[in-house]
C-alpha cells in the first residue's frame, strides 16, 4: 500500500499474534490474471513493495531507460511482489507479516527488475524451446590475394 511512511511495515495477518491483528490483506504474489482491466497495483488491495527509482541499462554516456528517464527528478515506480518463500525454511511460504518477527527481504534482479503499476512485468526474458542442439561444424576459409 502506499502509505508514505517512510518504509514502514505494518502487520498484515489475519489472525492475533502477539496481541496484533494487522490489516487482514493478503501480500501480491505477482500475479495480475485476476485483474479487471482498470485495475492497477494501487487500488488492488494487495500489499506490495513500491520503489521509486530509475532503472536502465546500457552505459553512462549512452543509457537507455526501463523506468524514469535521463531528468534528474525523472523517476518512476517499480513495484515488488513480497510473497514468496523462507529462504531458511524452504517448506515454509511468507503471505503475511506477522508482529515479533524480523523479515529481511533479498531481492535478486536476474530476469525482471519488478513491475509496472498494472502488474506487468517490466522486463521479460526471451526464453527459446528448442528440441536438441547440434554441435557446431568448422569451416575454414583460405582467402588468396
Amino acid at each position: 500500500q502506499d502509505t508514505e511512511s517512510e518504509g514502514y511495515f505494518f502487520a498484515t495477518n489475519d489472525e492475533e499474534v502477539n496481541q496484533v491483528i494487522g490489516t487482514q490483506k493478503r501480500m501480491w504474489d505477482g500475479d495480475n490474471t485476476s485483474w479487471g482491466a482498470s485495475t492497477n497495483l494501487e487500488n488492488y488491495g494487495e500489499v506490495c513493495l513500491k520503489l521509486t527509482c530509475k532503472v536502465w541499462n546500457g552505459t553512462d554516456a549512452k543509457k537507455y531507460y526501463y523506468v524514469g528517464g535521463d531528468e534528474v527528478d525523472n523517476y518512476g515506480n517499480v513495484y515488488i511482489p513480497l510473497k514468496g518463500t523462507d529462504s531458511n525454511n524452504n517448506d515454509v511460504d511468507v503471505e503475511s507479516f506477522d508482529a515479533g518477527k524480523h523479515y529481511t527481504y533479498n531481492i535478486v534482479m536476474k530476469n525482471n527488475v519488478g513491475y509496472t503499476d498494472k502488474g506487468e512485468p517490466i522486463l521479460t526474458p526471451i526464453l527459446f524451446k528448442v528440441n536438441s542442439v547440434v554441435d557446431w561444424t568448422d569451416v575454414t576459409v583460405t582467402i588468396t590475394l
